[in-house]
């Protein structure tokens, strides 16, 4: 009857060890684990990527330059003309009055005439005649001034050509070739080769080989829109079909590993992450202005890169 009591508070002992021991492990197996991954959408990278076409310069728009008119010249005056003609004698063979601006000379002929021309004299008793000595010389009309010619209107400036319309999903829509040609392949290499420093030397030739392979160069992407779905299609035999900015879809490679997926869009950028077991690749699609060319910017974490790799391809719409 002792020993029973005995056995049955050895039991309640062991239990409780048992307990604790197991909650010991709980905590400390929840503090080992790493913090969730930052979203890809509040990450710098993606926000210091410009969109339309990197590196090109807009043309200047021409300038319409106009000639400067040339300086009216005053015609001459017409009085000028006629004294010059007729020697400074007008109709009546009297000398004409000067103008207010010109008085030309009078001729020595001209005076002699005046002179030895009889003026008739008023007869006695009567009423007094005009004569020409009576009748006033009129005044010669002021030469009126020359009116300066109007300047040409210059022709009005072109307007500007209308900017794009603004970028809609459907535009992402197509078949694009890479046109990156040899500089984007050297790039790549280099991106690689400067991740694989971070690792350590043991294993820095089996991540170079894996990062090679899972980020090879696509002769050709695939984009269609359907709806608010887009499917995304790589020469790589990459396939996937998500709803822009919806839940996660999933994709299996060869090998039978299974990926997350998701497809959001920012601005007139689409993201795309894919999460498998050694880490995240984002790619983030930017299409040109005149919806031609496709840029492809990649970004690759690991937990066992020190670093993210980048790197960035080019595509043209076939």
């Amino acid at each position: 009857m002792l020993w029973r009591p005995r056995f049955d508070q050895f039991r309640v002992t062991t239990l409780a060890a048992l307990v604790l021991l197991i909650g010991a492990s709980s905590a400390c197996k929840d503090g080992d684990e790493p913090p969730p991954a930052a979203d890809p959408m509040d990450d710098a990278w993606l926000d210091a990527i410009e969109d339309g076409d990197e590196g090109t310069v807009p043309e200047a728009e021409p300038k319409t330059e106009v000639e400067p008119s040339p300086t009216p010249t005053a015609p001459a005056a017409p009085e000028a003309v006629a004294a010059a003609e007729t020697g400074g004698l007008g109709e009546t063979g009297e000398a004409q009055a000067p103008a207010p601006e010109a008085a030309p000379a009078r001729t020595e002929a001209g005076t002699k005439l005046a002179a030895n021309t009889p003026r008739s004299q008023p007869s006695a008793g009567s009423a007094p005649s005009p004569s020409a000595e009576a009748t006033p010389t009129p005044e010669a009309a002021p030469t009126p001034e020359p009116t300066p010619e109007a300047a040409p209107t210059p022709a009005p400036e072109p307007e500007p050509p209308a900017g794009p319309p603004p970028l809609t999903l459907a535009d992402f829509g197509g078949t694009y070739g890479y046109v990156g040609g040899q500089k984007q392949r050297d790039d790549l290499a280099a991106s690689i080769e400067k991740a694989v420093e971070s690792l350590n030397v043991a294993i820095r030739g089996i991540g170079r080989k894996r990062l090679t392979k899972t980020n090879p160069i696509d002769s050709w992407v695939e984009l269609t829109v359907t709806g608010d779905k887009v499917r995304t299609r790589f020469a790589s035999t990459f396939d996937a079909t998500c709803v822009v900015d919806g839940g996660a879809c999933y994709w299996t490679n060869k090998k039978g590993v299974k990926h997350t997926v998701k497809v959001r869009r920012k601005g007139n950028k689409l993201i795309q992450t894919i999460v498998g077991e050694d880490g995240t690749k984002t790619s983030v699609f930017v299409i040109s202005e005149d919806r031609k060319r496709l840029t492809v910017h990649h970004k690759i974490t690991a937990s066992r890169l020190k670093n993210p790799m980048t790197y960035r391809l080019s595509y043209k719409r076939k």
